[in-house]
C-alpha cells in the first residue's frame, strides 16, 4: 500500500512539469517569429575628407600647402557608423581640445604662417591627423622683417650722424667764440695793463737815476729788476694766452709751434713724433692735452738745462697716449716729494687737467737723467668716435662743458 502511494506521487510530479514546459514553449516559439534580431554595429574611427581654404577645396594628404593669406578655414571629417560626438585640436595653435559635438567640420579665421597639425578623435579610441602649413606673404616672411630692421638702423644711423654734425657745428661755433674771446682778453692785458706797468718802470727808472743815496738807489733798482721779471713773465702769459685762442687741429704740430716761440733763445732740440694713424680728437680733450704738453715742454726748455725734448703721441686702440721727455738735470728729490716748487703751478695743473680727462699721469725723473711726463687717456674719452655728450660734461665738469657743449 504504502509503494503504491509512492508510484502515485511520483506520476503526479512528473505529470505536472509536462505541462508548465507546454504552457512555455508555446510562448518561446511566438517570440521567435516576431522577426529577425538586429546585429551590433560598432562605432568607427573618424577620417579626414578635406579642406576648403576660401572656397578652394583641397584634398586631405600630409604636406599640403595652403596659399598665403588665407583668411577662412574649414576642415571636413566624417565617421562611419552610428553617430557619435567628435573633438580636434590644431597643433600649433591650439593646446587644448575643442569639444564639437556631432559636427564634423572645424574652422579658423585668419591662421598665421606656419606648420600645423590637424587631430581629430571619436568617441572610441582612434582618430586622423593631418599636417598641413600655411605660406607666409611678402610682408610675414623673415627677410622682410629683417629688410625693416635694416632700413630702421640705417635710419637711426643717418639720424645719429645728423645729430653729430649739428652737434660738432654747435661745438665748433662755441669754440671759436671762445677763441675769440681769449685773444680778447690778451689784447686788452697788452694793450692796457703790461703797457700801463712798463710806463710806470720806466718812470720809476727815471727817478732812481736822480736819488744820490747809493744805498737807495741801489735798493730802488733791484726792485725794478724784479718788477721787470714780473713784467716779462706776465708777457709771457699773454703769449701763452694768445696761443691758446688759436684753434688747433693736430696736436703734433701745435707742439712744434711752441719750439718755434723760442727760437730767439738757446733752447734744446725738439722732436715730435706721431705713432700710429693719426685720429680726429674731441676738440675739448684735445685742448687740455694741449696745454699739458705745452706746460711739460715750456718747463723743459726753460728749467731742464737739457740738449733734447721728445715728444711722443701715441694714438692707441684702447688708449691715447702723450709723453714728453728731456734729458736735463731732473727734479729736485724735495720738488718730486713736495708735486710742485714752492710759488709754481705747473704740474699741479698737469695733475688736474689730467684728473679731469679722466686719464692716468705719471712724472718719472733722477737726477741728471732728466724728467719723463706720460699721460693716457681712454680710447672712448679721448677720439670723436668713441665719446658722448654726457660722459664729456662728466669728465670736464659741467662748468666747462656747458660752455663749448650744445
Amino acid at each position: 500500500m504504502q509503494a503504491g502511494n509512492g508510484r502515485y506521487a511520483r506520476s503526479a510530479w512528473q505529470l505536472g512539469c509536462a505541462v508548465l514546459l507546454l504552457a512555455v514553449l508555446p510562448h518561446a516559439g511566438a517570440a521567435a517569429d516576431d522577426g529577425p534580431r538586429p546585429a551590433f554595429v560598432a562605432r568607427a574611427a573618424p577620417h579626414l575628407l578635406g579642406l576648403d581654404a576660401d572656397g578652394v577645396r583641397h584634398p586631405a594628404r600630409d604636406g599640403l600647402v595652403l596659399p598665403r593669406s588665407v583668411h577662412r578655414l574649414r576642415i571636413d571629417y566624417a565617421a562611419d557608423g552610428d553617430p557619435q560626438t567628435f573633438r580636434y585640436r590644431l597643433e600649433g595653435l591650439e593646446r587644448d581640445w575643442q569639444d564639437a559635438g556631432s559636427r564634423t567640420e572645424a574652422f579658423y579665421t585668419d591662421l598665421p604662417p606656419g606648420a600645423y597639425r590637424f587631430v581629430v578623435a571619436g568617441a572610441r579610441d582612434g582618430g586622423a591627423a593631418l599636417r598641413f602649413s600655411v605660406a607666409p606673404a611678402f610682408t610675414q616672411t623673415w627677410w622682410f622683417r629683417a629688410l625693416c630692421g635694416l632700413l630702421a638702423f640705417v635710419l637711426l644711423w643717418l639720424l645719429y650722424l645728423l645729430r653729430l654734425r649739428q652737434m660738432t657745428l654747435r661745438l665748433r661755433v662755441r669754440l671759436e667764440e671762445r677763441y675769440g674771446e681769449r685773444e680778447r682778453i690778451a689784447r686788452e692785458l697788452h694793450d692796457t695793463l703790461l703797457q700801463g706797468i712798463q710806463g710806470l718802470l720806466l718812470r720809476f727808472q727815471a727817478v732812481a737815476e736822480r736819488i744820490a743815496d747809493a744805498d737807495t738807489r741801489r735798493m730802488l733798482e733791484t726792485t725794478l729788476d724784479r718788477a721787470e721779471a714780473v713784467l716779462v713773465e706776465g708777457r709771457d702769459r699773454v703769449r701763452e694766452l694768445r696761443d691758446l685762442a688759436r684753434p688747433i687741429e693736430r696736436l703734433d704740430e701745435a707742439f712744434v709751434e711752441v719750439g718755434r716761440e723760442f727760437k730767439d733763445k738757446p733752447c734744446p732740440q725738439l722732436r715730435v713724433m706721431a705713432l700710429l694713424k693719426p685720429r680726429r680728437l674731441n676738440p675739448l680733450v684735445r685742448d687740455e692735452l694741449y696745454r699739458i704738453g705745452r706746460e711739460a715742454i715750456i718747463n723743459a726748455i726753460q728749467h731742464a738745462r737739457a740738449h733734447h725734448i721728445d715728444v711722443e703721441i701715441e694714438y692707441g686702440r684702447e688708449e691715447f697716449a702723450l709723453r714728453v721727455r728731456d734729458d736735463g738735470v731732473g727734479l729736485p728729490a724735495e720738488v718730486l716729494a713736495a708735486g710742485a716748487r714752492a710759488g709754481h703751478w705747473g704740474l699741479p695743473g698737469m695733475r688736474e687737467r689730467a684728473a679731469r680727462l679722466g686719464a692716468r699721469f705719471e712724472l718719472w725723473s733722477q737726477p741728471g737723467l732728466g724728467v719723463a711726463i706720460d699721460v693716457r687717456v681712454p680710447a672712448d674719452v679721448v677720439y670723436c668716435d668713441g665719446i658722448a655728450a654726457s660722459r664729456v660734461r662728466k669728465l670736464l665738469g659741467k662748468a666747462v662743458a656747458e660752455d663749448v657743449m650744445p
